[in-house]
């Protein structure tokens, strides 16, 4: 990471200094600034193609107006059919499905043969889901990286302090990470997000000094920030705010003449991983309209590592880095834009196909004149009509469009129904296909859930945490406190959450259905037990519970007879 400008770790084979102090990856709030620069520097690039992309998605049209006017096709058509729009907005709701059907948002589990291990189990990953689930705010976070992940390829999920559980959203143009930086968060060096506080919020921060300069905070430094919050939109040109003006621009209405209003503090939240693997957390402040950096926040060793406050998802395992992850935007934007430019040939074709032809002089083409009466067309003498008509010859462009919309959809991963060729399709066929189909659409869904449920890990040890101050968390901590110890409920909270894939992909479902149906009879196969998997696969675990008659304890039936 030395293009970032992060001390090396001092080390001497021949020494023994182990009195010397270890040097931290950052010295001080000018090198840390350099840091920040440099990162944010670095992927304006990316930012400045996402920015077309969004573009794209937000209905650009495929030709610049002025230019077909400067070559006298004004005329053209020139409109956007959405093909980016409709194809990302079939796929990110399916990673919104995914994590909506689902029992419990967690799989952590004490284990088998623990006193009392299945309700205790069951009790925390209920508690758990119910909070999520019932805290205003989770359906948008949800949606939020379900919809940057499917369109820009990555996203990140980030905890702001000790005391929250609920974690931020922070897209591409608001996180920045180096360029080899591995999918794995813990693989991590260094990670920089961009906060936006409001006044107060800094204020209420301060509001007990003492407490505060504990924490971490520069008094001063962040005093002298709050009075210098500005708008987004007129501060320093080292931000970029490319993905905001689109932003803006989609939404199109009256309220975005306020923009200016909204004052906030921009803070450059940068996370460093020192020698001792433990990560290091700098807030600085970049002064409008200079060069000038502040140090308003500083703890070393805040967080013992990176998956404890931060998570990754990548749409593609690609070369293994975050950076290296394309979304649907990335790989089918140039085909969403041939796509767009071949509709609107086929709308001025069939339009140019019920013109009149008129043939005249050169020089008389200037003072030609149509006049309509009832059903008569009168024109000079100087002009005949010219019997043939234009032939649009758009069958070839359908076949073109369906085409390059069948490419499309595999890039995507197949998320538009198939139309069969011909008058009949055998059963067989759709069976096959339908296996293939479902099984390249669960790849990236199993991908999503297995990196949710790394976030999930990181929110349940939070929720369940001592310092988090959340009136909701202390009383789901309390409840379970109450069934449980402490010990107990920290197994829970540090048992990986990964088993939620589990319960997941509809190709699974469709197979437990099958294979129930087939069993069904079986003297070798549990009938209870194959009945409720079957209910839970059709409908949920809550239905299959509530439908299904107690089983009767062998032992009592015995011993009434």
């Amino acid at each position: 990471m030395q293009g970032l400008g992060l001390s090396s770790p001092e080390y001497d084979p021949k020494k023994k200094l182990p009195s010397r102090p270890p040097r931290r990856a950052i010295n001080d709030e000018n090198q840390a600034a350099r840091v920040c620069t440099k990162l944010v520097n670095d992927a304006r690039d990316a930012n400045s193609k996402n920015r077309r992309i969004m573009a794209k998605y937000n209905a650009e049209r495929p030709f610049v107006q002025q230019n077909l006017d400067n070559d006298g096709l004004g005329w053209k058509t020139n409109i956007s059919t959405q093909p980016l729009a409709s194809m990302v907005d079939r796929i990110s709701p399916r990673f919104e499905r995914a994590v909506e059907n689902v029992k419990y948002l967690t799989s952590s589990a004490l284990p088998a043969d623990h006193p009392g291990g299945a309700k205790k189990t069951d009790a925390f990953r209920r508690e758990i889901t119910d909070l999520c689930r019932g805290t205003q705010g989770w359906a948008e976070l949800v949606g939020d990286i379900a919809q940057e992940f499917a369109l820009f390829g990555w996203t990140t999920a980030a905890l702001e302090d000790e005391m929250c559980w609920m974690p931020t959203h922070y897209r591409q143009d608001r996180a920045f990470v180096p360029t080899l930086t591995r999918q794995a968060a813990d693989e991590c060096e260094t990670a920089l997000f961009i906060e936006d506080y409001k006044p107060h919020e800094l204020v209420e921060i301060l509001e007990d000094r003492k407490a505060a300069e504990d924490a971490g905070w520069e008094f001063e430094n962040t005093v002298e920030a709050i009075n210098q919050a500005m708008p987004l939109n007129t501060r320093s040109s080292f931000s970029d705010h490319n993905r905001i003006y689109e932003d803006l621009y989609r939404e199109a209405n009256t309220a975005s003449g306020y923009y200016d209003s909204a004052k906030v503090v921009q803070v450059y939240s940068l996370y460093v991983r020192e020698t001792n693997g433990k990560v290091t957390h700098w807030r600085l402040n970049n002064t409008p309209g200079t060069s000038t950096w502040k140090l308003l926040f500083k703890a070393e060793d805040r967080y013992d590592k990176f998956s404890d406050f931060v998570t990754f998802f990548a749409f593609q395992k690609a070369n293994g880095t975050l950076k290296g992850s394309k979304g649907v935007g990335r790989i089918v934007y140039d085909m969403a834009n041939v796509i767009d430019r071949t509709r609107n040939e086929v709308i001025d074709r069939l339009q140019l196909s019920g013109k009149i032809l008129v043939q005249g002089d050169d020089k008389a083409i200037p003072r030609f004149r149509m006049s309509v009466f009832g059903n008569a067309i009168l024109i000079g003498s100087d002009f005949e009509i010219n019997q043939k008509s234009i032939d649009p010859k758009v069958k070839e462009f359908f076949e073109l469009d369906r085409f390059m919309g069948m490419i499309l959809n595999e890039q995507s991963g197949n998320v538009t129904p198939r139309q069969f060729d011909g008058e009949r399709t055998t059963k067989a066929e759709v069976e096959v296909f339908v296996a293939r189909e479902e099984e390249v659409k669960d790849n990236p869904i199993s991908r999503f859930l297995l990196q949710f449920s790394r976030m999930m890990s990181m929110i349940q040890r939070r929720i369940v945490s001592k310092e988090c101050d959340d009136d909701r968390a202390k009383a789901v901590r309390k409840r379970l406190l109450e069934i449980m110890d402490e010990d107990e409920l920290k197994m829970l909270a540090e048992s990986p959450s990964a088993g939620v894939v589990k319960d997941l992909t509809d190709l699974e479902r469709q197979q437990i259905v099958v294979v129930a149906t087939e069993q069904a009879g079986n003297p070798l196969v549990d009938q209870e037990e194959l009945l409720r998997r079957k209910l839970t696969a059709q409908v949920d675990a809550d239905f299959a519970e509530a439908v299904m008659n107690p089983l009767n304890d062998p032992i009592q039936q015995a011993e009434q007879s």
